[in-house]
């Protein structure tokens, strides 16, 4: 085992693609739940997704082609508010869940 990321907070949700040569992972290194991409050394960090609120449980598709990942962007003054002061508290409020048909 080695540690691969050493930025303080969270570095978590990570997976890591079918020909082992990259990583996914959300993290709050920029101060907002971000997805990240890397190579399986640690190397090459790219920031991938930038809009504010949460995105994290990245995994690769099949094909190595997509990144799919769960998210959720508050969108009113109150819920940016809200989402920005439980954030603070390392906190999130899971929002409502919706089936699809």
């Amino acid at each position: 085992m080695k540690q691969l990321t050493t930025t303080p907070g969270y570095d978590a949700e990570a997976t890591i693609s079918e020909d082992g040569k990259k990583i996914v992972f959300t993290s709050m290194r920029n101060g907002d739940l971000d997805i990240y991409s890397m190579d399986t050394n640690g190397k090459h960090v790219k920031q991938l997704t930038h809009e504010l609120g949460y995105d994290g449980g990245p995994f690769f598709s099949k094909d190595r082609k997509w990144i799919v990942y769960r998210a959720y962007h508050p969108k009113t003054d109150q819920e940016i508010a809200e989402y920005k002061e439980l954030l603070k508290q390392n906190l999130i409020r899971p929002p409502r869940l919706r089936s699809g048909s």
